[in-house]
């Protein structure tokens, strides 16, 4: 088990790496394959440093799914 020094030594590193991954997303240089890759790798940080800070009992917010919620604008479920 770790501890609270350490999931926020390792949440200043994630949310460093989210930075560093973000600006190689902004650069137009950046190829179409390799912008995908650090997509997903983006997104599995974001969803890790999320983890830390739940377990830090810092957590902001909640992953809510875009789209319709309980059925409403879906004209299938009518």
């Amino acid at each position: 088990m770790r501890t609270a020094a350490e999931l926020s030594e390792e949440e200043r590193r994630v949310a460093s790496l989210i930075r560093l991954v973000d600006q190689s997303l902004a650069n137009p240089n950046t190829s179409l394959g390799e912008g995908l890759r650090l997509a997903s790798w983006m997104k599995q940080l974001e969803a890790y440093l999320e983890g830390i800070r739940f377990a830090l009992g810092e957590r902001v917010g909640s992953y809510v799914p875009e789209g319709p919620s309980s059925g409403e604008g879906n004209e299938r479920n009518q």
